[in-house]
């Protein structure tokens, strides 16, 4: 899947509320979104100001056949 198709899947499933968190104990980063210490709406406005230049996808570390997006932009790191 590419950059646009990615970016219009991630932004209807935050608008419509229908994303999850994957916890994990391994990690030092906190999920902001998760926490609530930013909302939707921001990180909706945060990926529409990046561009394709911003994106970058791989194949997931351990589950085959998912793709991970990563937009970087604006100093934030938005892994879907």
């Amino acid at each position: 899947m590419g950059y646009r198709e990615a970016k219009r899947k991630v932004l209807d499933a935050l608008a419509r509320r229908q994303f999850s968190h994957e916890v994990r104990g391994d990690i030092s980063v906190k999920n902001l979104l998760h926490i609530g210490e930013v909302t939707p709406e921001q990180v909706i406005s945060i990926i529409k100001s990046g561009g394709g230049n911003d994106h970058a996808s791989s194949p997931h570390h351990s589950i085959a056949g998912i793709e991970v997006h990563v937009i970087r932009c604006r100093q934030w790191s938005i892994k879907f």
